[in-house]
């Protein structure tokens, strides 16, 4: 029992290297830029472009540092707070927010 937590981060380590090292995961690491629309959320990266709907998105939560944009209860955009460029910017977001939430 004393052993079990260094086992399970050395497992879960490993499986994180395995998953990381198959295929090409452009679409997960590196930078993504997030633009809202009034159809919904634009995901820019360097593997390409996604347009996800404001109906696919489940529920939005936030704390004081990030946005949480849920796509299902495992699968989420997470938006820093710091990533705004200015507060007008962020004002609108949480605008555009706001009526989508008003619309689940």
């Amino acid at each position: 029992m004393a052993f079990y937590p260094k086992y399970f981060f050395a497992y879960i380590k490993k499986r994180l290297l395995k998953v990381l090292n198959e295929g090409r995961n452009d679409n997960l690491l590196g930078q993504h830029v997030f633009i809202p629309s009034e159809d919904g959320l634009i995901e820019k990266n360097s593997a390409g472009e996604r347009k996800t709907s404001w109906s696919g998105i489940e529920r939005v939560e936030e704390n004081d540092d990030y946005y949480f944009l849920f796509l299902s209860s495992m699968s989420a955009y997470i938006l820093p707070k710091r990533s705004f460029p200015d507060k007008a910017i962020e004002e609108e977001f949480e605008r555009i927010i706001d009526k989508m939430n008003k619309q689940l």
